[in-house]
């Protein structure tokens, strides 16, 4: 199920993979503000992600994505979630001078020094969930 809020209105549509990519064609996804991909068996962020340029939630969870691509241009972002993926580094992270919530946790996420990328990148982020990656395993 996907989930657009588009000039105030929801949109609500069945997605996948394939139907996603249709989307490239779409005019206005400038206007789109949140998207809802949770489970909708994403192999990778798709490049048309790039004009969601007034974006403010992304979710993404519970997909197959390996790298965080394809979003350098959703300045507006404020929620990002990537949990339940198969993300081995956050170290491709844009600058999102808005960021405050960042879920990533259920990846496979092993060097702590990326967070300290992420600081720089998002230096509004103000919740970040990590648990269940190799690095919330390590013992400091």
């Amino acid at each position: 199920m996907i989930y657009f809020q588009l000039n105030y209105k929801v949109l609500n549509a069945v997605i996948n993979q394939e139907t996603l990519l249709k989307f490239h064609n779409v005019q206005s996804m400038e206007y789109i503000k949140y998207i809802n991909l949770h489970e909708a068996r994403l192999k990778f962020i798709p490049v048309c992600f790039n004009q969601l340029v007034n974006a403010i939630e992304l979710i993404l969870s519970f997909n197959c994505i390996s790298l965080i691509e394809n979003i350098e241009n959703c300045e507006q972002l404020e929620t990002l979630d990537l949990s339940f993926n198969q993300l081995q580094s956050i170290d491709t992270i844009p600058k999102f001078a808005k960021l405050t919530s960042l879920l990533i946790n259920n990846n496979l996420i092993c060097k702590s020094e990326e967070l300290e990328i992420l600081a720089q990148n998002c230096p509004k982020i103000n919740f970040i969930t990590i648990n269940h990656n190799p690095l919330a395993d390590q013992k400091n």
